[in-house]
């Protein structure tokens, strides 16, 4: 029995690993997609910020014209309230920013009063991998398959202990030695026929007889342990179908997200154009001013989709570099090359 406790603390140890590798991999993806997510806010931050100004020297220009004598009073007002709109979706943005900044300081075990400066690109390349080729090279190498297997493992190994302690017999030897003299001071010599030497050995065989007995305490134990063992073996099925359908699930919805992507990085690229014509006739006299702030507002919108896409997609990769149980983004994308060759 000694041999499957001495086996038990070595299966315990390698499972104790893999969840300490779980967890690590885990504050890395929630690290990473939180930054990111920062990101998007603070460039969506630039963005309102240049919004903002635009509007207002839209409105300056307005009561430059109105002091001149081309612009109404009315229209005056109007850029002037189009102009204070922007300042509460401004408001709300920079709160929800330095809600989410302390939050991820929390998250890195920093001071949550404390400042980071955040750099880095949400733009990331295209991905064209093969579902099926990932799940045949890295399902086995998941940690929550790992774990599950370590399970079973564990399982298997406590029922090899409990049928060596209940049906094993059980083999003692035993032995012993032992010397005596007579009080040497009754005589002037040693004499040799004053020792006395015992010596005996023993053995004896026990073979336990309950794990054989139908209905016994040891033969349900054995019984019961091949029930979890069983149970054990159908959640890593069903944990290895789980796995596939995750990853066939992040493959596509990786590929919608960069579909979308490259639609909103072709509507940005629309509506800035609309927007520098509109623009452009509004200082020819051509264009209301509402048409420009329309044109504003949906170039505004194109860029905040953008941005939303950019993070979808980054997110899914992240996403699908944990499902894969790799280090790096940079593998992830390895992953192409092999899609291509294959």
């Amino acid at each position: 029995g000694l041999v499957h406790k001495i086996e038990q603390t070595k299966i315990d140890y390698e499972a104790s690993l893999i969840s300490l590798e779980t967890a690590r991999k885990q504050l890395i993806r929630d690290v990473e997609k939180e930054f990111y997510y920062l990101l998007a806010i603070q460039t969506n931050l630039v963005l309102l910020e240049q919004n903002l100004e635009l509007a207002e020297k839209r409105y300056l220009q307005t009561l430059e014209n109105f002091n001149n004598g081309f612009a109404s009073e009315l229209q005056v007002l109007q850029a002037q309230v189009s102009a204070a709109n922007y300042k509460p979706q401004l408001s709300e943005a920079v709160s929800n920013f330095e809600n989410r900044h302390r939050n991820f300081l929390i998250l890195l075990g920093m001071d949550p009063e404390s400042r980071i400066e955040l750099s880095g690109n949400l733009a990331q390349p295209g991905f064209t991998g093969d579902a099926h080729v990932m799940m045949e090279e890295y399902l086995v190498s998941r940690q929550d398959i790992q774990a599950q297997k370590k399970t079973l493992e564990s399982l298997e190994n406590s029922k090899k202990s409990s049928r060596s302690s209940g049906f094993s017999p059980t083999l003692t030897l035993s032995g012993g030695w032992s010397t005596s003299v007579n009080d040497p001071f009754l005589n002037d010599n040693w004499l040799p026929d004053s020792w006395t030497d015992t010596a005996n050995l023993g053995l004896s065989l026990r073979i336990p007889l309950d794990g054989y007995i139908p209905g016994s305490s040891q033969k349900n134990a054995v019984s019961q342990m091949q029930f979890k063992i069983d149970q054990a073996q159908l959640m890593l099925g069903a944990m290895t179908d789980s796995a596939r359908t995750e990853i066939l699930n992040l493959n596509q919805s990786i590929r919608t997200s960069r579909e979308q992507l490259d639609l909103a990085e072709l509507n940005v690229e629309l509506a800035r154009r609309s927007y520098e014509m509109t623009e452009e006739s509004y200082r020819q006299g051509v264009m209301e001013r509402l048409d420009v702030e329309d044109s504003q507002q949906s170039y505004l919108a194109a860029v905040q989709q953008q941005l939303s896409s950019q993070y979808n997609y980054l997110s899914g990769l992240i996403d699908l570099k944990y499902a894969l149980n790799l280090d790096s983004l940079d593998e992830v994308f390895e992953l192409n090359m092999e899609g291509d060759n294959e």
